[in-house]
């Protein structure tokens, strides 16, 4: 039993080690990880009043903002772009492929379903609505829901009577799909104005569908002929610099209206400056903070949030509350590589940026500042990745570190750092094997006057250790000696005869001899 657990040991230790090499496998692009990811036009450039050009955005789930958040969660959509009066975004709500990118990208970013403004307003902004129920209508379970505005409207000497052909033209092209936002099974209908003169009790009689009418503002739980409110955008006064407490008071008052629908909603900011109405009514976004701050506030509001969530807005442009080109919030990032360490941080260009608004970071790596393979994730406080954590073969690298903002927030990619790893020396070359040899060096061969007492001097030399040498006197040992590769060796003969000297040593589990020294013993 021990023996099987230490081999499991010594084999949970080779695949731990072999898990750590890194094999640079591509499965994207530095174009992938930092083109236009929305639906918004690559020819909208960006405007003054806060709406950036489009980039790529953080698709994580909107709900992350919104923890324990179980409502349905709508975009507020604009169908009025392409018509004269308003400006070129690259747009036209008549464009059918338009309509189903920007549903795709609702979806993508976790949207439930979309609400359209002034559906019912003009012939345009109503083909406008239309297109885009057409493009929901391709996607089972995502909503779609009308609000009513005051353009509805506008020259009519009967405003219920307008109202309930609007109730006629929704029910037989809206309400009957299971696409409709409903709520206790009857539509849901949005009213954004204040629309004087209509006459609520006929309508509720005689509205077709039997709809359920929500009005803006805390003000709207109020009226007997109201199922609910929904909040709008807060502006800043003397005593609320961002808003935020319009959102508070809607919410206090939705708790005394237990019985009514809640559609709470949350922003960006609000700049109409470059709307042809502007009344130049400014809402700082704060480098994203306030799109962060807007969110909290609605879950923190009601123990389980609103029964809908609503942004404000996903494309009215002119207004900058727009979201559907991504929310900046003032970041650039930054990678370099420094003793074999990644270092990487944001830098936020307004003393109001943070990193609150980061999710995560993403570290990519590349052998042709191209195609890129993940390296890792990080959480956001970590600003360096120790490169030799990972076992990368020798040769020179690129390293991306990639900003993954909170939902909506733009992403931002570092430059490329270089990483290289250089090729190890040459191992040194292997030495070529010498013979092994033993050369006597005294006495001289054929030395005829030798006295009784010889002295033999050989030298061994091989490319291996030698261990031991040995003295042959007429081909008997007269002596071994360990560990030497000379030897300096006196011995005695007999006299008058001719004697044979040689030497031996031992190496590579052999004896090598030596060349053949004869000598005549004279006196």
């Amino acid at each position: 039993m021990h023996r099987s657990y230490n081999l499991l040991f010594v084999l949970l230790l080779a695949v731990q080690s072999f898990a750590s090499a890194v094999s640079i496998t591509p499965t994207t692009t530095l174009s992938a990880q930092t083109a236009n990811n929305t639906s918004a036009s690559n020819t909208f450039t960006a405007l003054p009043n806060g709406d950036p050009a489009p980039g790529n955005v953080s698709k994580l789930p909107i709900r992350n903002l919104l923890p324990g958040f179980t409502g349905k969660l709508m975009a507020h959509y604009m169908p009025w772009w392409g018509k004269s009066g308003h400006i070129d975004i690259g747009q036209s709500s008549h464009d059918a492929a338009q309509a189903e990118a920007i549903v795709q990208d609702m979806i993508s970013r976790g949207y439930d379903g979309v609400m359209v403004s002034e559906a019912n307003s003009n012939s345009y902004d109503q083909q406008g609505a239309l297109t885009m129920f057409a493009a929901v209508q391709n996607h089972p379970g995502f909503l779609f829901a009308i609000s009513d505005n005051s353009g509805a409207y506008s020259g009519s000497t009967n405003v219920t009577a307008t109202l309930l052909a609007n109730m006629d033209f929704s029910n037989t092209h809206y309400f009957q799909s299971p696409n409709y936002l409903r709520i206790n099974g009857r539509p849901v209908v949005y009213v954004f104005d204040n629309i004087s003169g209509i006459n609520w009790t006929t309508v509720q009689a005689q509205a077709a569908g039997n709809p359920i009418f929500i009005f803006r503002n805390k003000s709207g739980f109020s009226p007997s002929y109201s199922s609910g409110a929904f909040s709008w955008i807060g502006m800043p006064s003397s005593t609320d610099t961002t808003g935020l407490g319009y959102l508070d008071g809607f919410y206090s008052t939705a708790l005394t209206y237990t019985t009514k629908v809640s559609t709470g909603s949350a922003w960006k900011g609000f700049n109409d400056t470059v709307a042809s109405w502007s009344k130049n009514r400014i809402v700082s976004q704060d480098c994203g903070n306030l799109w962060m701050d807007s969110m909290a506030r609605n879950v923190a509001a009601l123990s389980s949030g609103p029964a809908i969530m609503k942004i404000a807005t996903w494309n009215d442009y002119e207004e900058g509350t727009e979201t559907e080109t991504g929310i900046d919030n003032c970041a650039t990032m930054s990678a370099s590589v420094s003793a074999g360490v990644l270092n990487f941080a944001p830098a936020f260009s307004s003393a109001s940026g943070s990193e609150r608004t980061v999710d995560h970071y993403e570290v990519y790596i590349s052998q042709d500042s191209q195609n890129l393979m993940k390296l890792t994730d990080l959480a956001v406080g970590n600003t360096s990745l120790k490169l030799s954590n990972y076992s990368l073969a020798p040769g020179t690298y690129q390293l991306y570190v990639k900003m993954v903002g909170q939902p909506g927030i733009i992403n931002r990619m570092s430059g490329a750092a270089t990483y290289t790893i250089a090729q190890p020396p040459p191992p040194p070359p292997t030495p070529t094997p010498t013979a092994p040899s033993v050369v006597i060096t005294s006495p001289t061969n054929n030395y005829a006057n030798a006295g009784q007492w010889i002295e033999i001097k050989a030298t061994a030399s091989s490319s291996t250790a030698i261990s031991a040498m040995r003295v042959l006197v007429d081909g008997t040992a007269v002596t071994t000696i360990n560990n030497v590769t000379k030897v300096d060796y006196w011995t005695k003969a007999s006299l008058h005869k001719w004697h044979t000297l040689q030497v031996l040593a031992w190496t590579n589990h052999a004896w090598v001899k030596s060349n053949t020294v004869k000598v005549y013993v004279s006196h």
